[in-house]
């Protein structure tokens, strides 16, 4: 059974969500940015961008915004959560503008 910093122990239904908390903060901590790349590919808007990332030359955060219906920040962040779970995305500077590739593509 948990216990809490002062020995006491948790209620059951505390200590159920501390389990469920510790547990995801463990799957974090043992993804690595450059790790292999999840077993399935994501669905949804995740998947849209890693297929666009995959098919062309080059994306630019106009064609993922345009593609997702996201903001600029959204994409931003699904990019770098999809960088967590071990995709090689390296971002590219032309004419000025960010792109977005799969490092290897």
């Amino acid at each position: 059974m948990l216990e809490s910093p002062k020995g006491k122990a948790l209620r059951p239904g505390i200590a159920t969500q501390v389990k469920s908390v510790i547990g995801r903060w463990k799957r974090v901590l043992n993804t690595r940015p450059g790790s292999a790349i999840q077993q399935t590919p994501p669905t949804g808007k995740l998947g849209k961008i890693v297929r666009c990332l995959e098919a062309s030359e080059a994306a630019s955060l106009h064609d993922l915004t345009t593609l997702t219906g996201w903001k600029r920040a959204t994409v931003h962040g699904a990019l770098s959560r999809l960088r967590a779970q071990g995709y090689p995305i390296k971002m590219y500077k032309e004419d000025g503008a960010p792109t977005y590739r799969l490092e290897g593509k």
